[in-house]
């Protein structure tokens, strides 16, 4: 199960705290290996058709 989006914060701070820059693709794939997200968790989909990981990983990026 996907988490919430504001769960997104803490892995994505954790990832950021050593300085370094990060393109969304390493953000994402650090993210899914925080939450041990499965397959069929990154296949999950929003209404509009985006992976639910990633729309949640977006809204992290861009709200922090």
């Amino acid at each position: 199960m996907i988490p919430k989006f504001k769960a997104y914060f803490y892995p994505f701070l954790l990832l950021l705290q050593g300085g370094e820059m990060y393109k969304i693709a390493t953000i994402r794939s650090f993210i899914s290996a925080y939450f041990n997200l499965s397959e069929a968790d990154l296949k999950e989909t929003t209404k509009g058709g985006l992976s639910k990981h990633e729309s949640r990983t977006n809204w992290a990026v861009t709200y922090l």
